[in-house]
């Protein structure tokens, strides 16, 4: 709890008279509803109770800045949430990119345009919220504490701070603590007496069985009230976090939520859920540094330059300089990066100088396409002084001037003893390139599901005669090659998964005797149901973009994908590809090699990829790199070159 949170109390402890000045400047400014906040002061001080009262200050107090997104540009897209619920209700399969949301969210905006916040209207709580909800929510609140053998154990900080909010971001206003108090009834009935972390983990495990991370909503951009989550049980990973912190909170377990803006070394960001125990102690959901599930800590290779906690208390205000995007001005987060990663304050030089005065500057990270701000510094005598920031991420610092970020040093690597090197272009140099992106555990977890995959060739379409040809014992990490020696003809040709792993395959050609690919039907083994977006076909269409995947079912003892050419063929040569990411070399694409000088990016010139590396020559030494694919994909990120090899940042 911080400094200001504690001051807040103090005040709110000594107001059982007289309104505490902040509570009295939001009533000034509620405008027609100033009567409807009154009303809740009146109603706690008319009963007696001082306890709640003190809260409807505390709630009161914090809704000076508070809002949420309304009216019918968020409202016409519910039917998405309800059309979801349907497909619940008929126990149809919905994977995470679901063809069938696709299909429903792509009438939507054919009928409504793709949801923006710039056309919802944006409801402040002081000028909207009535007295009747303000009340229900707090007594709510009062009675989760007071009936829950966990909730006793909460003192009225935590309470205020947990249990109290009546929203978690800017999602429509609902009773949602009304509602998961009633739902999990039964489910509380069986544990009560236990500790909260044991509760919180069933709890947990109970929300991550149930729901699930659909990439389809990316694109709608608006938090979701509890009663839509709880139908379609759908949602990307805020969504999903943010109704872990309703369920939680509303069953009287303290759960905070941290999150990263952008990470250090990708682009996006990420959300999780944290426990605050008996001790005052916070843990990540159950040693989740280990763990890959949504709402988990950190993931391994991932860097960090900041990470903050939401917090429902209004923190001090940022300075109202121009020379600080808005988007670092939430007053709703405190910055707990220290809590997670080797933080350092980083006194930097401003080697450019600015055209303007300055009083601060913006330190940055690169999002796969552009700087984008991660935290401000304050400028004194030509340097820039930046707070707690993440080791082991390359940063540059830049000035932020009317909307637009400037170069105002070279990129610079804070490394993990907190030293700083500079990036600077010097001398020249030779470069083997082998990707434009990095191979996150993600991909690499693709590729070795290829380990112990067997092609074989048979002349029974059952494979009751199957010879193996082939056993691919290594992990390719982009387009493997098979030559094979048997000179026996078959008709049929697979490629076989055991059963303990999935099939998950890119692309797959088989070459005959004279070097020509062979055709035929596609072929496999089970039938697939309900992932229409991957089926066997995806591995011999000629797209190294698409993949087959068969989740492995329990009583299944193998699956495989394969060929039917017809009639008995000899097989030379086979070429196969792990689902990937595609940004390996591919080639006949054309390739564009940049490196930073100052203050932009500078080519060193464009390449159309003979084989699966590229070459340069003389380009540039000790600089920051980047690689465009020039005739297809998105994905890219920036390197340095140190013994021959790519190092990520």
């Amino acid at each position: 709890m911080t400094k200001y949170v504690l001051i807040l109390f103090t005040i709110l402890l000594a107001a059982c008279r007289d309104i505490p000045k902040e509570v009295s400047e939001v009533l000034r400014s509620a405008k027609n509803n100033r009567s409807e906040l009154k009303k809740v002061i009146t109603h706690y001080k008319r009963v007696g109770d001082m306890e709640k009262l003190q809260a409807a200050y505390y709630l009161i107090a914090n809704l000076k800045e508070r809002y949420y997104w309304g009216g019918e540009a968020v409202t016409e897209y519910d039917s998405l949430f309800f059309y979801v619920d349907s497909l619940h209700q008929a126990g149809i399969n919905i994977p995470p990119q679901s063809p069938l949301i696709k299909r429903k969210w792509k009438e939507l905006v054919d009928v409504y345009g793709t949801p923006a916040l710039d056309y919802a209207e944006k409801n402040m709580d002081k000028t909207s919220l009535s007295s009747a909800y303000l009340i229900a929510h707090i007594d709510q609140a009062f009675k989760v504490r007071e009936t829950l053998s966990w909730g006793k154990q909460l003192t009225f900080e935590e309470l205020c701070h947990y249990l109290l909010p009546y929203r978690i971001g800017t999602e429509r206003p609902e009773l949602w603590n009304h509602n998961v108090f009633d739902e999990y009834q039964g489910f509380r009935d069986k544990k009560k007496g236990e500790h909260r972390s044991e509760v919180a983990k069933r709890l947990f495990r109970h929300l991550k069985k149930n729901t699930v991370t659909n990439q389809a909503l990316n694109h709608y951009p608006f938090d979701l009230p509890e009663s839509l989550m709880r139908i379609s049980r759908q949602g990307i990973c805020k969504q999903l976090v943010y109704y872990n912190a309703m369920v939680m909170r509303g069953n009287g377990v303290p759960v905070d939520i941290d999150f990263i803006p952008l990470w250090g070394n990708r682009n996006g960001g990420h959300y999780w859920n944290v426990l605050l125990q008996e001790d005052g102690d916070r843990s990540w959901w159950y040693d989740a540094p280990k763990k890959m599930s949504f709402g988990s800590w950190v993931r391994p290779r991932l860097t960090m330059a900041k990470v903050y906690r939401k917090t429902f208390e209004l923190q001090p205000e940022e300075p109202a300089s121009n020379d600080i995007p808005s988007r670092l001005k939430d007053r709703n987060r405190i910055d707990v990066t220290a809590e997670y990663t080797q933080t350092f304050d980083v006194e930097i030089p401003l080697k450019y100088p600015s055209l303007t005065a300055k009083e601060y500057a913006v330190i940055c990270t690169f999002n796969n396409r552009t700087w984008a701000v991660q935290a401000y510094g304050t400028i004194h005598r030509g340097h820039a002084t930046f707070k707690q920031m993440g080791a082991r991420v390359l940063y540059l610092a830049m000035y932020y001037h009317l909307g637009k970020l400037v170069p105002a040093s070279d990129p610079f690597i804070l490394k993990k003893d907190g030293t700083v090197t500079y990036i600077s272009p010097e001398g020249l140099q030779d470069m083997n390139l082998l990707r434009k992106y990095p191979r996150f555990w993600r991909i690499e977890k693709f590729e070795k599901r290829l380990i112990g995959a067997r092609f074989q060739g048979a002349n029974h379409a059952d494979f009751s005669d199957a010879v193996d040809l082939f056993t691919i014992e290594n992990a390719p990490d982009s387009i493997g090659q098979a030559l094979i020696s048997s000179q026996k003809a078959f008709r049929y040709f697979r490629l076989l998964f055991h059963k303990e792993k999935l099939l998950n395959v890119g692309e797959l050609k088989f070459y005959g005797i004279n070097g020509d690919e062979l055709k035929g039907e596609v072929t496999g083994f089970p039938e697939m149901k309900g992932f229409p977006d991957t089926p066997y076909q995806n591995a011999f269409d000629g797209d190294i973009g698409t993949y087959v995947h068969v989740p492995q079912k329990k009583d299944s003892i193998y699956s495989w994908v394969g060929l039917d050419v017809g009639s008995p063929k000899q097989l030379t040569k086979i070429q196969f590809a792990p689902r990937s990411d595609t940004n390996f070399i591919l080639v006949g694409d054309t390739y564009e090699l940049r490196y930073w000088d100052k203050d932009h990016w500078v080519s060193c010139g464009k390449q159309v990829a003979g084989k699966q590396k590229l070459l340069y020559r003389l380009v540039p030494a000790n600089g920051l790199y980047l690689l465009h694919n020039l005739t297809r994909g998105k994905e890219e990120r920036i390197f340095t070159y140190v013994d021959g090899k790519q190092v990520w940042w």
